[in-house]
């Protein structure tokens, strides 16, 4: 958790991605992947690994706590298997994907008590995530405050966009090479296309990759086909027919794990009527509707707001309560927004303008009759 290191002469130590889909989210695998790969890249310790196994043959069956004591703490605290100036990074991808949400802090607890005792130590640690609130708070730690740098990296950023655009292409490249007979030249796909799923892609690299997939797909043997449909699906705001299937599905899977993580009572009450008021209030008028006070029309005080939003970060940018009164609250991605609206997709998540509408005027009527009565409202922000 050192600064990350620019200097060109860091080297890659491991890489470790964490994925539900693809099965890989056992914590207990965390150490051993690390130290598995370190032993092939870093020289004299592969040796370190097998003395410290040989002499305890139940070594792998250990805590993670214990484990990474005696396979990473231990020898990297103490012995020199490394030039000075060649740091070893550790690549971390998708912690939230991570069994267990005390599993995900119990990592960044052991990696930031690691990087305070051992300052010198030649790894660097690259940990991504999505900024779960149980995952800031092990963060937030006042002793790790010295010993991490922390990066926010927007989803529609220009850079991101930039790189999704570069992958996109990278992947018609490869679709045009596997179906060249189905195409005549490179004139495909059509600038307009192209633009069309980048503009939706904005900067999402699931995105770009489930659609990918699906333009790429060997069963169908029409990539044209396969796009002008995903173009279709795209501007119907991902609902299909039955027989299309729904080629956005994985990213639909994404937002409804996300949404499932809040008690759907919860959701029902306070949560879909914060969504519904916050994509509806932006087009109504003329100036963006601060946090606060999109609360406070809603009659929600800040207990319940926060409490509500708290497993939302990563497709929600919520303000902090010292911002709230001049900050809005934004959906990260115009795909979440999409998947709340189309009730088949999201079903019990769905957010409906209808609905919305209706809650918005009926909280009009409200601080009318509050007005009248010369009561004052509640506030959410003191």
């Amino acid at each position: 958790m050192r600064s990350i290191i620019q200097s060109g002469k860091s080297r890659i130590g491991a890489a470790l991605f964490f994925s539900r889909p693809n099965k890989r989210t056992d914590p207990r695998r965390f150490v051993q992947t690390i130290a598995y790969q370190l032993a092939k890249n870093v020289p004299g310790y592969q040796q370190y690994v097998m003395d410290q196994i040989c002499a305890d043959p139940m070594l792998l069956q250990s805590g993670t706590k214990h484990l990474f004591e005696r396979l990473v703490e231990v020898p990297f605290c103490n012995r020199p298997y490394h030039k000075k100036d060649e740091p070893w990074l550790i690549l971390i991808d998708g912690l939230d994907e991570c069994e267990g949400e005390e599993a995900q802090c119990e990592i960044v607890e052991i990696i930031g008590a690691f990087a305070c005792r051992c300052p010198t130590s030649p790894l660097v640690w690259i940990i991504a995530s999505r900024a779960e609130y149980w995952l800031r708070a092990a963060f937030n730690r006042k002793n790790f405050q010295h010993c991490f740098c922390q990066e926010h990296i927007e989803i529609n950023s220009q850079g991101a966009r930039r790189d999704v655009e570069t992958y996109l292409s990278s992947e018609f490249e490869k679709i045009r090479r596997v179906f060249a007979h189905h195409l005549s030249g490179n004139d495909w796909p059509l600038e307009r296309e192209f633009s069309e799923l980048s503009r939706a892609a904005s900067g999402m690299f699931l995105f770009a990759s489930t659609a990918s997939r699906f333009i790429a797909d060997p069963t169908a043997c029409n990539p044209v086909n396969q796009l002008s449909t995903l173009l279709s699906i795209i501007d119907n705001g991902g609902d299909t027919s039955p027989e299309q299937g729904n080629p956005l599905l994985p990213l639909h899977n994404l937002y409804a794990q996300i949404l499932g993580s809040i008690p759907l009572k919860t959701y029902v009450h306070v949560t879909r009527r914060i969504l519904g008021c916050c994509r509806l209030l932006p087009r109504n008028t003329m100036q963006l509707t601060p946090f606060a006070l999109s609360c406070n029309f809603l009659g929600i005080t800040q207990h319940d707001a926060y409490g509500s939003l708290e497993r939302l970060h990563s497709v929600l940018d919520v303000p902090l309560p010292e911002g709230a009164a001049t900050k809005e609250m934004k959906i990260l991605h115009s795909s979440f927004s999409e998947y709340l609206e189309n009730r088949p997709v999201s079903k019990c998540y769905n957010v409906g303008r209808h609905e919305a509408g209706v809650d918005i005027v009926r909280c009009s009527f409200r601080i009318l009759q509050e007005a009248n009565k010369h009561s004052k409202s509640v506030t959410m922000f003191m």
